[in-house]
C-alpha cells in the first residue's frame, strides 16, 4: 500500500473544467440584456435613414405614409382610400429600403408621440404630403441604457439624431 499525498493531474483537469465552465455560465448570463454600442449605433442610423427616406417619399409621391413599430420590429405603411372614402394603411411593397426591418436582440426602441390622442391604432410615425409629421421622440439603446441614442422629430419634418452623454 502507498501512501500518497496531494491530487493527481487527472483530479486538477476535472476542477479547472468545472470551473471553467461555471465561469462562462456566468459571464453569459450577466451579458444577456447587453447588446455591443456598434449594433446600437447601426441600428439608430438606420432608423433615421428609413425616417428620412419615409418622409421624402410622402412628399415625393405625394402620399401618406407611417411607421408602425412592432416589439421585434418596424415598417413603413402607406394610406390608402378606397370606396366609400374608408382609410386603409397597408405595407409598402418593392422597396428595400422601406421594407420591415427587425430590430437587433437586446436592443431597446422606444416610441414617445406628442399628440398621443392622435393615434388610434395607426402607424406610431405619420408622414403627409406636406411635408410634415407626427413629433416624436425615439430612445435607442440596449436594456440596462435604454437612451444612447435619440431621435426627435419636430412637426416641421426636421429630424435629429443624438448621442446621449
Amino acid at each position: 500500500m502507498s501512501n500518497r499525498a496531494g491530487f493527481t493531474l487527472i483530479e486538477i483537469l476535472v476542477v479547472v473544467l468545472i470551473i471553467s465552465i461555471t465561469t462562462s455560465l456566468i459571464v453569459l448570463n450577466l451579458n444577456t440584456n447587453r447588446a455591443s454600442p456598434r449594433v446600437i449605433e447601426d441600428a439608430a442610423r438606420q432608423l433615421k435613414l428609413v425616417i428620412d427616406v419615409a418622409q421624402e417619399q410622402a412628399v415625393l409621391q405625394p402620399a401618406e405614409l407611417g411607421i408602425r413599430f412592432e416589439l421585434d420590429h418596424y415598417r413603413v405603411v402607406r394610406l390608402f382610400v378606397g370606396e366609400g372614402n374608408e382609410a386603409k394603411w397597408s405595407d409598402v411593397q418593392n422597396d428595400k429600403l422601406l421594407r420591415e426591418h427587425n430590430i437587433p436582440e437586446n436592443v431597446n426602441v422606444t416610441v414617445e408621440i406628442e399628440n398621443e390622442d392622435k393615434v388610434l391604432l395607426s402607424p406610431q410615425l405619420q408622414f403627409y404630403s406636406s411635408g410634415d409629421m407626427t413629433p416624436f421622440t425615439i430612445e435607442i439603446g440596449d436594456f440596462d441604457h435604454p437612451a444612447q441614442f435619440t431621435l426627435e422629430g419636430k412637426a416641421n419634418g426636421e429630424v435629429q439624431l443624438k448621442r446621449v452623454e
